[in-house]
């Protein structure tokens, strides 16, 4: 894997299987890894209406270097200096639908993710 395709910095979050006191799941993500050098590709893309919303899903490949136990729970979070400079809040949000290690072995991981227009799926953040 060359260096200079790995230009993008992210987050790998996981949702720890946490309680509060009343037995409610937290709605948590955590960092497992900061500052993740990956290659970000976008792959495909459709638009969807549903309940009369208009729900955007953008199919898309990231590519990083071999890390142990990433898994199809966790998400990768990303910011651009765009979304940096309109707001520390404004972030793009990947869930990660497969992870497909390489065939020659471990030295990178492929993740096929989805980043969707409505807030986090999985959380509801």
């Amino acid at each position: 894997m060359q260096a200079g395709r790995l230009r993008h910095r992210g987050r790998i979050q996981h949702k720890p299987q946490a309680q509060d006191e009343w037995g409610e799941p937290i709605e948590l993500w955590e960092d497992r890894w900061t500052g993740v050098p990956m290659d970000i590709e976008a792959l495909s893309g459709d638009e969807l209406w549903t309940a009369q919303q208009v729900q955007a899903n953008v199919n898309t490949k990231i590519m990083l270097r071999y890390r142990r136990g990433v898994t199809s729970l966790m998400r990768v979070v990303h910011q651009t200096r765009e979304q940096l400079a309109v707001s520390p809040q404004e972030m793009t949000i990947y869930d990660i639908a497969a992870v497909l290690p390489d065939r020659t072995g471990r030295r990178e991981l492929t993740l096929l993710c989805v980043n969707r227009s409505t807030p986090g799926f999985r959380s509801g953040v």
